[in-house]
């Protein structure tokens, strides 16, 4: 008498019941990595993406009047991406905004490198925003200077 063969033998044909069932092995291989692209796109997205919060907010002082639009206000946005925290509070966008439309749309921005070195969160109220009648001047703390002329930001640009 023989005795049957053995269940885990490769020879053994294929049962009725795994006819109807998909061959994952074969197609695992493409989804997964599909699925490991797709994430590691969006995660690159995402961590590239800047912070853009509002460090900074300076309003137009009274005694100057560039009578178009006016007030404006100068803001001072983040642009560091969110992975960078060694870039936080350095790598900004200064704008000057006509103060009426509310929104970041109209003004004009600048792309500028704070010299805070060393990340500091209150180095942005420690500059000196300076309203004259020909522009805006930031001075920050370690005497660097940014000067945004009238012509760049009146007229609700």
């Amino acid at each position: 008498m023989s005795s049957p063969p053995p269940t885990n033998a490769r020879s053994s044909p294929p049962s009725a019941a795994d006819e109807g069932r998909p061959r994952l092995r074969c197609r695992g291989v493409p989804v997964l990595t599909a699925a490991w692209v797709v994430t590691a796109v969006v995660f690159a997205f995402v961590l590239t993406r800047p912070v853009n919060a509002v460090c900074a907010r300076r309003d137009q002082s009274n005694n100057v009047n560039y009578q178009s639009y006016d007030p404006y206000v100068l803001y001072v946005r983040d642009r560091s991406e969110w992975w960078n925290v060694f870039d936080r509070n350095r790598r900004c966008e200064i704008g000057v905004v006509a103060a009426r439309h509310g929104e970041f749309l109209y003004g004009h921005w600048v792309t500028y490198d704070f010299q805070n070195h060393t990340n500091e969160p209150d180095y942005f109220a420690r500059c000196a925003v300076t309203w004259a009648t020909d522009g805006v001047t930031v001075t920050e703390p370690t005497g660097h200077r940014l000067f945004i002329p009238k012509n760049a930001f009146v007229g609700g640009r």
